[in-house]
């Protein structure tokens, strides 16, 4: 009886209390919701607002502008959660943000401001310079003087904890007398002198500045951020009182940044990461520090927008004097002579003393005006560059796939002590079902795809001077064993949809001295081989299938690797299957097997027991330990492939239903292993260029890429200036040679031109493909449109410095 009392008393118990929690929950007002940031231009520098806003855990960034597409599309990949706009105005119309944080370079600051003002935002965080021009600040003053807002500027070191003490060891009067001040600073007098001058100020408490003495050094012509830099400069500040600081920058900098002030009774020396003192000030020096400065910067700024602060170090009137100090920095130097101030001239005081034009801009349309935004509610999806929602907001990652398998095979050879392939299983297994699951005759493990190829061309036994062809759209590694052969490398041109060799371009390049070519499979893709082999063997040469990108790709029923003489793999990182390193020798020639073998092991008989070398050969055995990873993995390929598979022809299936948008065939009975996904714009029916078209599709979320390689193969400098053994640059000075020429890759030079590349993964789905092919209908449609005069128009972002 008395349990059943106690169970019950219990659940009164229980309930009052859920019932007092549901009370003061009802009766405790919400957290307010954290304040909405925007951030205008995506550089370097906004990253740390980013993080620095959102660490405060008041504030969000909500949103991203900039005009440069390439950095509006990085952000877009960073940031994946924030909307994403090209037109800043737009941004602040869409999203009337708590506070607009600007990033931008100092020439678009006085506009950008004033359009934050025009639309009400109330409170500014703009990066430093402030300005370059006097009547620049002018105007910022004017507009931030019409609104009740918060502005400040981005002076982060009155936040840096070391400042902080330096000025701290000076208002205490604990170096006495301040009897001089000196300061230096790497980098120009426009970019990082307001830093300088900036915080010389405020360890000093802010004093007045009566003139200004300087003189700039430029013999080397620097810009930075289209203007005039000069090398280095060198100068004096007489403050009110009487007291000098004299200065140094750029190439006349000593080090990145320090300033010392030294007083009768002591000194004091700051730095980003160091403080020093000498005399009663030491003691001062060595207390604790306080929070970094960029947790101090943001959270300050955000509790004083929120009213829960009473002010903030770095707000508009320090931050304008540091622009008219170095700005009277210039002035100096022009006129030969001290400046007072106020400062008069407020035009172009850089340009005055410097009048050189800036240097041409590129020419790929990266800093020009961007493509026309739409009318709002002009379309009912518009694009991501306009604050759309992406067509991709999750996207596939290349990780490798391994797991409990690979560290079972690892284990059983930690157990076994046995690493070395010598006294090893796994590897000679791995051999057997490499070979078994290709239908070749054997296989030959070792370290790499480069040693792979290198195995192949070794055991052909070919002679120095002898010429193998090849592709000039290929990774090093099928060029350097070539070379590690004495042999000389000539490239056929490509096919300008597949980038593959072709066999009419391989018999424009085989003259008598042709013993081998090396085809790659590119991107997974099989090349056309029956052409190519019907060749090859009419005129008795080999041919080694470079199938390293290309696991498990099919034509008309066999596997690339088995119709040439050697089909070589590779199971570095990105592959379809890895060990992180290595590679596989598929050998398809019963007569050149042992070689192979031999080749691998430094010509090693180990079959008689004794030690001896039978030829020249390398040492790239594969360790157990890859070989265990690699056995796993192998398994595991009909699997990963299957859906890398689906994926990839779905998304084909779909783009080909998009008119202008071109994707190549394979050769007739093809099937591709999809190590990279291609496609082609009609830029002629879109009436724009494939950069500014992958630009957007960047931005809505596909990571398409341009050019898979920055040349030709052979325009590297390994090729092109023969650095290869020593400055004998053999074997191309040994034997008659002609460099080639990237003119007569015609086909090259399209495929560079026109293919879009997707990295495709083992972890691509269906999904992906159709958030893909969703993006490129969607920005296809927008350009389609936009040529035709169907879409309405909307004035050009401002044209602003590169954001």
């Amino acid at each position: 009886m008395a349990s059943f009392f106690q169970r019950g008393a219990k659940a009164i118990r229980r309930r009052a209390f859920r019932l007092k929690q549901s009370v003061v929950r009802r009766m405790t007002p919400p957290p307010p919701p954290p304040l909405k940031v925007v951030v205008v231009g995506c550089g370097q520098i906004a990253s740390t607002h980013m993080d620095g806003f959102q660490r405060t855990g008041l504030a969000r960034v909500v949103a991203v502008s900039d005009i440069y597409l390439p950095a509006l599309a990085k952000a877009a990949a960073q940031w994946r959660e924030v909307r994403t706009f090209r037109d800043h105005r737009q941004m602040f119309r869409d999203i009337r943000p708590d506070i607009v944080s600007v990033c931008t370079w100092p020439q678009s600051h006085a506009e950008i401001i004033a359009d934050a003002v025009a639309a009400e935002i109330p409170a500014i965080l703009c990066e430093k310079p402030l300005a370059l021009r006097m009547s620049e600040i002018d105007q910022i003053r004017e507009a931030v003087d019409k609104k009740n807002l918060k502005f400040a500027v981005g002076h982060h070191y009155r936040f840096h904890p070391r400042y902080i003490r330096a000025a701290e060891i000076v208002k205490s009067g604990a170096l006495g007398e301040i009897r001089s001040v000196t300061g230096h600073v790497v980098g120009s007098l426009f970019d990082n002198g307001p830093h300088l001058i900036d915080s010389v100020r405020f360890i000093l408490g802010d004093p007045a500045i009566r003139r200004v003495a300087c003189r700039c050094e430029r013999s080397q012509g620097r810009f930075y951020q289209d203007i005039p830099a000069e090398d280095g400069a060198s100068g004096e500040i007489l403050f009110e009182g009487g007291l000098r600081c004299e200065f140094r920058t750029g190439d006349q900098s000593p080090g990145f940044f320090a300033i010392r002030v030294e007083g009768s009774q002591g000194w004091v020396e700051v730095g980003p990461s160091a403080l020093e003192a000498g005399g009663p000030a030491q003691e001062l020096a060595a207390q604790p520090l306080g929070p970094d400065c960029r947790t101090k910067q943001f959270g300050d700024f955000v509790r004083w927008v929120k009213g829960q602060q009473a002010g903030y170090p770095a707000v508009f009137e320090p931050s304008a004097r540091a622009v008219e100090l170095v700005l009277s920095c210039y002035e100096s130097s022009r006129l030969g002579e001290p400046v007072n101030l106020p400062l008069m001239n407020r035009g172009e005081v850089i340009r005055d003393l410097f009048p050189d034009q800036a240097p041409a801009r590129p020419s790929d349309g990266a800093f020009g005006p961007p493509p026309p935004a739409m009318m709002p509610g002009a379309s009912p999806e518009p694009l991501a560059i306009d604050g759309g929602p992406r067509a991709a907001m999750e996207w596939f990652n290349n990780a490798a796939c391994v797991g409990e398998e690979e560290l079972k095979n690892l284990k059983r050879v930690i157990q076994s002590k046995y690493m070395n392939c010598t006294d090893g299983k796994e590897t000679p297994a791995l051999e057997r079902e490499f070979a078994e699951a290709y239908g070749s005759h054997s296989a030959v493990a070792s370290t790499s795809g480069t040693a792979a190829i290198h195995i192949a061309l070794g055991a052909l036994n070919l002679n120095p001077g002898d010429e193998v062809v090849t592709t000039p759209i290929t990774d090093m590694g099928s060029i350097i064993p070539i070379l590690a052969c004495n042999c000389i490398p000539v490239f056929a041109d490509v096919d300008p949809i597949t980038g593959s060799i072709t066999a009419e371009s391989i018999a424009r390049q085989i003259t008598p001295r042709t013993k081998a070519v090396i085809l790659v499979h590119l991107f997974g893709r099989p090349a056309d081989l029956d052409p190519i082999c019907a060749l090859l063997e009419d005129k008795k040469i080999a041919l080694i299938e470079d199938c390293c990108q290309a696991h498990f790709a099919e034509y008309k029923g066999r596997k690339v690797g088995t119709f040439g003489d050697f089909g070589c793999l590779s199971l570095q990182q990105s592959k379809q299957i890895t060990c992180g390193d290595g590679g596989i020798t598929l050998v398809n020639r019963p007569d050149l097997a042992e070689r192979a073998a031999l080749f691998a092991d430094k010509g090693w008989d180990r079959a008689h027991g004794t030690r001896t070398h039978l030829f020249f050969g390398m040492n790239y055995r594969m360790t157990e330990l890859q070989a265990a990873v690699a056995r796993a993995q192998l398994a595991k390929l009909p699997g990963l492939l299957q859906g890398r598979r689906e994926s990839a022809e779905h998304l084909r299936r779909l783009l080909r239903q998009i008119d202008g948008i071109e994707t190549p065939d394979d050769p007739q009975g093809a099937v591709s292993s999809w190590w990279i996904f291609t496609f082609a714009i009609d830029e002629g029916r879109f009436g724009v260029g494939t950069e500014e078209f992958c630009n957007v599709l960047r931005v809505e979320g596909v990571p398409v890429r341009r050019q898979y390689l920055p040349s030709l193969v052979f325009e590297y400098p390994a090729l092109k200036e023969q650095n290869t053994f020593g400055d004998s640059h053999f074997p191309f000075s040994a034997f008659p040679y002609t460099p080639p020429k990237g003119e007569d890759y015609p086909g090259f030079a399209e495929f560079q031109n026109r293919q879009v590349l997707i990295i495709w993964s083992n972890h691509a789905r269906i999904a992906h493909a159709e958030a893909a092919a969703a993006a490129v209908r969607k920005v296809a449609r927008y350009y389609e449109q936009l040529k035709t005069g169907t879409r309405p128009q909307s004035g050009t972002p401002v044209a602003q410095a590169r954001q």
